[in-house]
């Protein structure tokens, strides 16, 4: 790997701290190609420049003026890689000092303020609502014949992943990071799961009886609560988004029907939601037995009531 020293960011733009230089540092070593660290250094120079302030000193409307600045000679496809950029190198420093205040907290008994400041200094930019394409949604029949060949395969692992995207709307990434402890049942009966949410904190999202019906399968009755929902059988790991992605292109190959990603699947989700009559907040929201390992809440959740999930006319045949 070569000396990511070689990046000094502060001969780039004399606005930059120290602090923010060596937080930068620790924040790109995660990068492989030293030309991506150049790409941030360069994108995080012109911003303090052009902001005239340190990163550790920025706000949303510094955020604004700069991205109104530039929405008239970038591309789209360059504005959402910059703001993702920052927002990401944000949340990072978030992070670092939710550690350090978890660590003080700890100490003195006072109360930890969970929310991102750095991160909330990005909002959501107009070009991010507007302009993004809209993924087209995949034939209900494709989606069932992909189902009824992993049901045919025994793939119980691969079938309730996508009835869960289909159902419930989640991203692969929310998939993926599902654990056994994100799962829980309220007072009511109702059974959901939390979805940690960098914007938002978190959110918890109904889950159908159809659909969970199929997890607990999915589940060993004495797994413990970080234990990955959804894994691979053969490796025993956690099933990630490139292998789910190359599932289920493999499955439309040889069924010989057009590929789909999980992005249209979920954009299926969400249009079936709304077709059966899901106010658009609820679907704004939402896009937000007795069983040994499932969290038991000892109130109602509010959020599992009158669900955009509800409003869902697809269901899921049980696997027999």
């Amino acid at each position: 790997m070569e000396d990511q020293n070689e990046i000094c960011l502060r001969e780039m733009c004399s606005c930059i701290s120290e602090e923010t230089e060596n937080l930068f540092l620790e924040y790109t070593a995660r990068f492989i190609r030293q030309t991506t660290r150049r790409q941030y250094a360069g994108l995080l120079a012109l911003f303090c420049r052009e902001t005239k302030c340190d990163f550790m000193e920025i706000t949303p409307e510094k955020t604004d003026r700069f991205f109104q600045n530039h929405t008239k000679s970038s591309t789209v496809k360059t504005l959402q890689w910059q703001i993702a950029a920052l927002r990401g190198f944000a949340r990072f420093i978030d992070e670092k000092q939710a550690v350090v205040q978890s660590q003080n907290v700890q100490k003195s008994g006072a109360t930890s303020n969970p929310e991102g400041h750095f991160e909330r200094a990005f909002p959501k930019m107009q070009f991010e609502w507007s302009l993004q394409p809209i993924a087209p949604i995949p034939k209900l029949e494709h989606v069932d014949q992909v189902l009824t060949y992993f049901y045919e395969r025994d793939d119980l692992t691969m079938f309730v992943a996508i009835s869960t995207i289909l159902r419930c709307g989640l991203t692969t990434r929310e998939l993926c990071g599902l654990n056994v402890g994100h799962i829980f049942m309220d007072a009511d009966g109702q059974k959901g799961m939390i979805i940690p949410d960098t914007h938002r904190r978190e959110r918890k999202v109904k889950i159908p009886d159809d659909l969970f019906d199929l997890i607990v399968r999915l589940i060993p009755a004495q797994a413990e609560k970080a234990f990955p929902v959804f894994r691979l059988r053969r490796f025993e790991k956690r099933l990630s988004a490139r292998m789910l992605e190359h599932y289920i292109k493999d499955a439309c190959e040889a069924l010989e029907i057009p590929p789909f990603t999980m992005t249209q699947l979920r954009n299926l989700a969400v249009a079936s939601m709304v077709q059966g009559g899901a106010p658009a907040q609820a679907v704004s929201d939402y896009l937000g037995t007795d069983i040994l390992w499932i969290t038991r809440y000892d109130v109602a959740v509010p959020e599992l009531k009158d669900s955009a999930v509800d409003y869902h006319h697809i269901c899921i045949k049980k696997f027999d």
